[in-house]
């Protein structure tokens, strides 16, 4: 355990030192706060013996000097301490903001199969609350550090009053460190429980709201219910073992601290007898000894603290320690020529050694539109995902004007793609800055020619906002067609030579489709395109249809020669011709409706 605690401590040593400015001031105040406050008890000793003598004599201005003395040391100590809690927030607050930006910075140069393997509840739970236990450690370790300054500072005030006193005061702490640490340990083991049991409760409240049309039809409310009062009874039940951890180290302190006072009343009253002390200074340490239990207890319960947040800053440690399985290469290649071609040399791709295809060659000439065609689950979209560096191949290469896609600068080969799939995503912004977002340098004018060009302006001004008009999370506030079209504006806008189609239309009624084939057709004008369709009729005008089957290219040609070469393509084909004509000779059969505004997803507003 040790080193990991050196971690991070380590760790700590390296935050507080981004803002050493912030940091210098807290230890300036906590310095300050723990001197003026135990000389404080100093001064109450020095103020009852003038006091006494004031009295004797009847002379009184040294009783008020004193006095006066003593309310400046107070109003010095309530400063010094106003200053180091206004800094410990701010420490707190701005490595907070640090570690949300640093992660999210990380996050944003992972590669997409980094999010596809990853829950995204686990990651919202990274960015959100293990942000928030980032801010608790700091806060914790800038407690302990300001009750060391404070406990020594009442400590050179005992030692100076009285050595002996002082020794037998504190000879009982040392027993506390024992248990404190035997119940730190358990507090740990209860925190990772406990977060295991809130992130299953979490991921159940992310299926409850995604799956809630299931949940109603097949009447298993109360089975949902069932199973999140076990999750909340195990949840609860692990914290109120934490509480009673925490309150158990505050009871061993508060008892061996009674131990320790009686020890100090004993032995003090031996010595007033014997006049070997006099009682004022008997009174201070008994004051001292009493206000120095008070830091102790804030630095064990911050130390508790700190093993309660251990599986948060594990977690954060983990992800920033991922490796993107994508990387830039260190002396990249600028793409500055026009495209000419697009090559695949022998690639292949293998989830977790499980191979998904293999050995595809072929290559796209500068405006050709391929189309990919397959069975679901023979590794289209893959192969597509690997154009834009979204994944790597695991064997061959990917070739752009004969230069590997691995030796270019990701930013010129993004900027070489666009890309329409099937989910319409949209930000929570305005419609115009949907649009925009393909282009941020575009003028209002350059927006609305990409929205005419993509069929959607019109509908957008009869909107009461107009381009203003509010999308909402994932595009609630328009309908799916809609979405579609504005997102193939989006990429109109940006205006890359290389277009990427992803069932673009797959999840559109029969007229909305209409307008959104009539975007693309104006979208794919004078660029290459690579298009997935599981309707085969909108493939049949590529230039060429590249079939995968059981991880291989089976064939490559065009529609007219696939139904020949290909038994794949052929069996598709067939069984979807079939389909439609059933569908043509049974008009009673509705059409699935356009995605209404109101239909959006549940879980869009937990996220």
């Amino acid at each position: 355990m040790r080193e990991p605690r050196f971690k991070r401590m380590k760790e700590a040593v390296r935050l507080a030192l981004t803002h050493r400015w912030l940091t210098l001031s807290f230890l300036v105040c906590s310095v300050g706060y723990g001197f003026s406050k135990a000389a404080i008890f100093w001064l109450i000793k020095n103020f009852l013996d003038k006091a006494l003598n004031s009295t004797a004599r009847g002379h009184y201005g040294a009783l008020y000097s004193a006095a006066a003395f003593l309310f400046g040391i107070w109003l010095v100590c309530a400063a010094f301490e106003y200053g180091k809690k206004v800094l410990q927030q701010q420490l707190m607050r701005a490595i907070e903001y640090d570690t949300l930006m640093r992660i999210l910075r990380h996050m944003l140069r992972l590669s997409v199969r980094f999010f596809d393997r990853s829950s995204h509840g686990d990651l919202l739970q990274t960015s959100r609350t293990d942000i928030v236990a980032m801010r608790d450690m700091v806060n914790a370790y800038c407690t302990i550090l300001s009750a060391i300054l404070t406990t020594a500072s009442f400590m050179l005030v005992a030692l100076r009053l009285s050595p002996y006193l002082t020794f037998w005061g504190m000879i009982v702490l040392p027993i506390v460190a024992w248990p404190i640490i035997s119940l730190g340990r358990r507090i740990r083991q209860i925190s990772e429980r406990r977060r295991t049991v809130g992130y299953k409760i979490f991921d159940l409240l992310v299926q409850v709201f995604r799956g809630i049309r299931l949940i109603k039809v097949y009447r298993a409310e109360e089975g949902e219910i069932e199973s999140c009062d076990k999750l909340s009874t195990a949840y609860y039940r692990e914290l109120l073992r934490a509480a009673n951890a925490r309150a158990l180290a505050a009871m061993i302190l508060e008892t061996l601290a009674g131990v320790g006072m009686v020890l100090v009343v004993i032995l003090g009253g031996f010595q007033l007898m014997r006049h070997e002390i006099v009682w004022t200074s008997l009174l201070a340490i008994l004051m001292v000894l009493v206000q120095i239990k008070e830091p102790l207890k804030e630095a064990i319960n911050s130390q508790t603290t700190l093993k309660e947040l251990l599986p948060s800053l594990d977690r954060i440690e983990r992800l920033l320690r991922t490796e993107s399985d994508v990387r830039e290469d260190p002396n990249p290649v600028p793409l500055t020529a026009p495209l000419s071609s697009l090559t695949f040399d022998h690639v292949g791709f293998a989830y977790d050694a499980r191979p998904v295809f293999r050995d595809v060659s072929l290559e796209v000439r500068a405006g050709e539109t391929l189309g990919i065609a397959g069975p679901s689950g023979s590794g289209k979209t893959t192969f597509i995902n690997m154009i834009p560096r979204f994944c790597d191949p695991t064997e061959g290469r990917i070739l752009l004007n004969g230069i590997d896609l691995k030796q270019l600068r990701l930013t010129d080969l993004i900027d070489h793609m666009s890309i329409v799939t099937q989910d319409a995503f949209m930000f929570n912004g305005s419609i115009y800055e949907n649009i925009l977002y393909g282009r941020p340098g575009a003028t209002r004018e350059e927006v609305m020619a990409a929205a005419q060009a993509a069929n959607v302006h019109e509908e957008i001004l009869q909107l009461q906002l107009g381009y203003d008009t509010v999308v909402g999370v994932g595009g609630a506030n328009i309908s799916g067609g809609q979405k579609q079209r504005v997102n193939i504006a989006r990429a109109l806008l940006k205006n890359a030579p290389i277009l990427i189609l992803d069932e673009a239309t797959s999840s559109l009624d029969s007229v909305a489709e209409v307008k959104v084939q009539q975007a693309i057709e104006k979208l794919m004008r004078g660029r290459t395109c690579f298009i997935i369709s599981h309707r085969l009729s909108a493939l049949r005008n590529a230039d060429r249809i590249l079939v995968i089957h059981n991880g291989r290219m089976e064939a490559l040609a065009p529609h007219l020669e696939l139904l020949k070469l290909s038994p794949t393509y052929r069996q598709l084909w067939e069984t979807q011709s079939r389909m439609e004509h059933t569908t043509e000779e049974s008009p009673g059969t509705p059409e699935p409706p356009e995605t209404d505004a109101d239909e959006r997803d549940p879980a869009e507003f937990l996220l």
